[in-house]
């Protein structure tokens, strides 16, 4: 009787382990190495199968279940709550469940490379804050170029204070490592090398020919400092005519020489870093065709030649 006990006991212990295991294993994250976070909307009166359901079917969780028994575990059963989430497949389903009964008090942001702050404010209010816009122009007016571009998860109570000091922050965390290297030149430099140019590859080529410019005393000659000149909050970059040319701004790099007194939007790391480590070239032009490629020349010949091929 007592080898029967004792098997019989291995057994239920076994079984025991087994469930555990199971258990553990089910609410492991879905893919750890998948770091990249998704967006997950909650829509008002999903109940909670739907959601689970859901979660499963866009590969966020290993096993529906578990997710109910954790909800039920941890007295979460009912609180999910309508709202836009952001998940990733490397949360376990405990840290999945807390999500989508905390957080909607915070609002996911995204702010692109190459805008004005005025543009900057404009996502800022769709998203919901209610900030005021001269208030975010007077307390930005030494921040542009430094509102850097990113997605942001910010508390739906901040105020104008805590949201700009969070993008400063950022700034100086994206860029800790080229600190003894930026000044404000080189940030004047990258909201231009932004607004110009579309790809990595090209930029550190154009900022090359922006310096070799500064360098011989030649006019820039960039269309979106006059576009930055003429803006107006019914297009903050305008499409450019003869006339706009012509504008008497220290914004006009086609009369003025130099670079423009401050920088003409907020651009990302990869301006930021071609503005400092700019790459040398025999090229003194370059126009960006419909498709936004470059095409670069030597000569005025060479670039009037290609103003016509891809332009004209």
């Amino acid at each position: 009787m007592s080898k029967i006990f004792t098997a019989g006991l291995i057994l239920i212990i076994g079984f025991i382990l087994f469930i555990y295991y199971v258990w553990i294993s089910a609410g492991l994250p879905k893919d750890p190495s998948d770091k990249n976070f998704r967006t997950f909307t909650v829509i008002q009166g999903e109940n909670t199968d739907q959601i689970i359901n859901r979660l499963y079917s866009e590969g966020l969780i290993r096993n529906k279940t578990v997710l109910k028994l954790i909800l039920r575990k941890e007295g979460l059963s009912g609180k999910l709550q309508a709202g836009i989430f952001r998940l990733s497949p490397s949360l376990s389903s405990k840290e999945i469940a807390v999500s989508l009964t905390h957080g909607v008090n915070d609002i996911w942001v995204t702010i692109p490379e190459g805008l004005r702050r005025e543009e900057i404010f404009k996502i800022l209010t769709n998203a919901g804050f209610d900030v005021n816009f001269d208030s975010w122009q007077e307390k930005t007016k030494n921040y542009e170029g430094y509102l850097f571009p990113d997605t942001y998860r910010i508390p739906a109570s901040s105020d104008l204070d805590k949201i700009i000091l969070l993008m400063r922050r950022n700034f100086d965390n994206k860029t800790v490592n080229l600190k003894s290297l930026i000044n404000q030149q080189n940030i004047i430099l990258a909201s231009l090398i932004e607004r110009e140019v579309k790809t990595d590859k090209d930029r550190p080529i154009v900022a090359g020919i922006f310096k070799k410019r500064l360098m011989n005393n030649w006019p820039l000659e960039i269309d979106a400092t006059v576009q930055y000149a003429v803006a107006s909050q019914k297009n903050w970059w305008p499409q450019i005519t003869a006339d706009d040319l012509l504008i008497n701004s220290i914004y006009n790099t086609r009369k003025y020489e130099g670079l423009p007194p401050s920088p003409i939007c907020n651009p990302g790391l990869s301006s930021i870093k071609a503005s400092i480590y700019p790459q040398k070239s025999d090229y003194w032009f370059y126009l960006s065709d419909k498709k936004g490629e470059i095409h670069y020349a030597k000569t005025l010949e060479e670039h009037e030649q290609n103003v016509v091929k891809y332009i004209e």
